[in-house]
């Protein structure tokens, strides 16, 4: 082989050698730099993604725990008035009750009342033998009939 072939071989190769040491090493820097970049990335997304699903269940439990106080306010406030209605209620038995009461004892300090709850029973028993009422029953129905068809 000739020397001009072996100065262009060794000095191609003197090239060629730094090169390839200065781009594997640019290779490999870059690599490291381009994954420490995309994980500081992915880190700080996943910290802001943190925060946001923290600050989310966060209201959410807020939310829930205004919710259970509310309907606690709720349930305590129909129960009040649940009780509040009871005791209006049984006051007006209770005053309904006393009327009752009061309107016994007129009726039986009341001798005319006396007198009608005496005969009573013989008015009872002698309805229908006395009543005319019965009797013109029919021919009133059939009069009033005639009224309102003519």
């Amino acid at each position: 082989m000739k020397l001009s072939i072996k100065l262009s071989i060794s000095h191609l190769v003197m090239g060629l050698f730094p090169l390839m040491i200065f781009g594997g090493l640019f290779f490999y820097l870059m690599n490291e730099t381009l994954t420490d970049k995309t994980f500081s990335e992915l880190s700080s997304t996943n910290h802001i993604k943190k925060v946001q699903v923290q600050e989310y269940f966060d209201q959410k439990k807020n939310d829930l725990e205004n919710l259970a106080t509310t309907v606690g306010v709720l349930r305590t406030e129909a129960f009040s008035k649940l009780d509040a209605i009871a005791r209006i209620k049984r006051s007006a038995v209770n005053r309904y009750f006393q009327t009752i009461q009061n309107q016994i004892v007129t009726f039986s300090e009341d001798n005319m009342v006396i007198e009608a709850m005496r005969e009573l029973p013989n008015a009872f028993a002698n309805f229908g033998q006395e009543s005319t009422y019965l009797n013109d029953f029919d021919d009133k129905k059939k009069k009033l009939k005639s009224y309102y068809q003519d």
